[in-house]
């Protein structure tokens, strides 16, 4: 899967003066030499309109506009998680006017394709109403429209030679004008669906995507050599302005390992940056692009709390993007480094 960002030329920002000067000396296993100036490009899931083969013909979600859409990953053989999902968007319908239920479409995409087939997944969502709709494709379609939204999903075989299929477990709501305007946890609940059904059609594309465009960033730091699976890390800045600051990054229990509850914190005590936003992107298959909640504990303290999926490989690598602003508002980015394991 490819990065959802590149490392350009080193160049100067057109900010950089601002906030550079600085020598970023990188501790921990690594050694004091200056860290050279780069910039980095982010690159953001932005959603997109995509084609879908259903029982009887092609759904194209461009053909749906004026309608609501909940794009949700799954498979009909998932127990519990998929059914409940489905269950709690067909109450929150019954919550809206007829006149509204008219205008929404829940959209399941199988990512079972050897076991799913079209018509089976056209008995499977009629159970839940006519506002459903399902479908499946070939493994690189399923990639494609996954990476719309920064979506994953594995199929693979376990020790004892079951088929065990992970995935996404979000909903992505599109309004009626073709805007992906929020993401729903998979259990929200009838109330904070309607909530959001409505919210959304007031969102224009400008507002929605503004953090989601493509932007240059400082990269003022990189601890390439801390795995953040096995210890914890930190970055130490020093700068012309006195800004002798750090960031840190832990997560725990120790060894980080996949499906399992993980409590992530940050430390910086830098009298200029604040940390901002996490993104999490994995390096190897298809295992898309997470961006937990960053919750702020007090002025020096964040906390994020994530489950990293499973994999088929014994170990999976990921980048962690740390996004921090200054107090003009000027992004800046730290990155450091994780391998999972199962």
């Amino acid at each position: 899967m490819t990065p959802w960002f590149e490392f350009p030329l080193n160049r100067m920002a057109l900010f950089l003066p601002r906030i550079l000067g600085a020598a970023v000396i990188i501790v921990g296993i690594l050694s004091n030499a200056a860290f050279p100036q780069k910039t980095m490009t982010l690159k953001t899931p932005m959603g997109g309109d995509f084609t879908l083969p259903i029982y009887g013909g092609k759904l194209r979600t461009q053909d749906l506009r004026g309608k609501n859409l909940f794009i949700y990953f799954g498979f009909s053989r998932c127990s519990d998680v998929c059914p409940l999902t489905l269950r709690n968007f067909a109450q929150a319908f019954k919550q809206l006017s007829k006149a509204e239920q008219k205008l929404v479409r829940v959209i399941f995409i199988s990512v079972d394709n050897e076991r799913d087939n079209l018509a089976g997944l056209k008995k499977y969502v009629e159970i839940f109403g006519e506002n459903f709709t399902a479908g499946t494709a070939s493994d690189s379609e399923l990639n494609a429209i996954a990476e719309k939204f920064g979506a994953r999903f594995a199929r693979f075989k376990t020790r004892s030679g079951s088929l065990l299929v992970d995935h996404t477990d979000s909903v992505f709501v599109i309004n009626r004008a073709g805007v992906w305007t929020h993401t729903l946890a998979q259990n929200s609940t009838t109330q904070q669906i309607v909530k959001t059904l409505h919210d959304s059609n007031l969102i224009s594309e400008e507002q929605a995507y503004k953090d989601k465009r493509s932007r240059n960033v400082v990269m003022l730091g990189e601890n390439a050599n801390c795995d953040l699976g096995v210890s914890d890390c930190k970055i130490q800045l020093s700068d012309n302005f006195g800004d002798q600051g750090y960031m840190s990054f832990s997560i725990s229990p120790k060894p980080v390992r996949v499906a399992k509850d993980l409590a992530i914190i940050i430390k910086t005590n830098s009298k200029t940056l604040r940390p901002s936003e996490i993104d999490f992107i994995g390096l190897y298959r298809n295992m898309g692009y997470i961006r937990p909640k960053l919750n702020k504990i007090d002025s020096e303290t964040y906390s994020v709390d994530i489950k990293f999926p499973i994999c088929d490989l014994k170990k999976m690598k990921w980048q962690a993007n740390l996004l921090t602003k200054d107090s003009l508002g000027f992004d800046s980015s730290f990155l450091f480094n994780l391998e999972t394991s199962d």
